[in-house]
């Protein structure tokens, strides 16, 4: 496999962040009793824990939401432009608004599936006592974390769906200008 002059940056931000995060708790003896990443000590580990779980989910969240939003707010604005010069000729204002649902069931998709962790990772924080957190949260988290896949999959059936109501296809059309010839070479 070849990668590109810049890759090593990505590369570096996908495996070499984890490594010292992981290197740094492991060295302030964080994990918890098995020594696995995915249990922090309930007593020690409070610090790690919001580290790995809370302040990314809720950047991530918040990045999510502000760049759908701006996505949303170009695509009106070019939705705009076009309606202005074409007038009510173009189908680009159904396009534009069936982009902006499509966005939106990833977005909600993507809420489903992080959003027990963060309410985990906001509890812990606000109670500092791991103990008070109750423990059909920690269950929930861990099956809508693993259902990501599910989740796009459901997305991608909607949109699919949605798709084939409007009488959109793949398939070309054949009209009387563009019959395939029936010569052969």
């Amino acid at each position: 496999m070849q990668f590109g002059t810049r890759d090593w940056r990505l590369l570096l931000w996908t495996f070499g962040a984890p490594f010292v995060g992981a290197t740094i708790t492991a060295g302030l003896d964080q994990f918890g009793p098995t020594g696995s990443i995915c249990y922090f000590d309930a007593v020690k580990g409070g610090t790690a824990q919001m580290w790995f779980t809370t302040v990314p989910v809720i950047l991530l969240f918040s990045t999510n939401v502000v760049l759908y939003f701006l996505t949303w707010l170009k695509i009106r604005h070019q939705t705009e432009i076009i309606m202005q010069s074409l007038g009510n000729q173009c189908t680009s204002k159904k396009a534009s608004i069936r982009a902006a649902q499509a966005m939106l069931l990833f977005l909600v998709a993507f809420f489903i599936q992080w959003g027990a962790l963060s309410l985990f990772g906001l509890w812990n924080l606000i109670t500092a006592d791991p103990s008070k957190v109750p423990e059909p949260l920690y269950y929930i988290v861990v099956i809508l974390s693993n259902m990501g896949g599910v989740l796009n999959l459901g997305v991608y059936f909607i949109i699919r769906r949605r798709q084939r109501g409007t009488g959109k296809s793949d398939e070309k059309i054949n009209t009387s200008d563009t019959k395939p010839s029936t010569s052969r070479l």
